[in-house]
């Protein structure tokens, strides 16, 4: 079972090193998403980075929720979330994807 401590690492975001604390699980999640996408953890972090509005950790901890609640078939999640800027954050990823194919 993971830790939930918080652990501190360093990432890179367009050649600059920022730090991150994240649990294990976050993290853990975070690495399986890069993983997915055929990203590195750096370039997964850019893009959540390019988005965000508070702080990184917290971003990501967000980005992950909303990759957690699009995998799975609960429309309360879209309401804690909030539906419009969920479904505007999932249209946004898609534009992403589309855009790194060309």
């Amino acid at each position: 079972m993971p830790s939930d401590k918080v652990v501190k690492r360093s990432v890179s975001i367009s050649g600059h090193s920022t730090s991150i604390s994240l649990e294990e699980p976050f993290w853990e999640f975070l690495c399986g998403l890069a993983k997915q996408q055929q990203l590195s953890v750096n370039e997964l972090v850019k893009r959540i980075d390019a988005h965000r509005t508070g702080n990184l950790s917290s971003a990501i901890r967000l980005h992950i929720l909303r990759e957690m609640a699009a995998r799975i078939p609960d429309p309360s999640l879209k309401r804690i979330l909030g539906e419009k800027s969920y479904q505007e954050w999932r249209d946004h990823e898609e534009e992403m994807i589309i855009e790194m194919a060309k």
